[in-house]
């Protein structure tokens, strides 16, 4: 969701407000899940599922020759 930034705080202080919101939505999504017949991952650990998929973009990528990390493009210091 695009808003306007919140410059009454520090960088640091955004960054983990964000992190701590981002961290609530997964917690929730997990626990729908749990309880949802409706989601896909319904009997799986969702979070573990989440794990596991970041896990497997980070392998090397077949006839790539290198690793995939899709991490690399977008959060290389400025």
């Amino acid at each position: 969701m695009d808003t306007a930034l919140d410059d009454t705080t520090t960088p640091t202080e955004r960054i983990r407000r964000e992190a701590a919101t981002a961290e609530e939505a997964c917690h929730r999504f997990t626990a729908w899940c749990a309880a949802s017949t409706d989601c896909a991952l319904h009997g799986k650990v969702a979070a573990a599922e989440y794990d596991a998929l970041v896990a497997r973009a980070r392998r090397p990528q077949p006839g790539s020759g290198s690793r995939a990390n899709p991490a690399s493009t977008w959060m290389r210091p400025a």
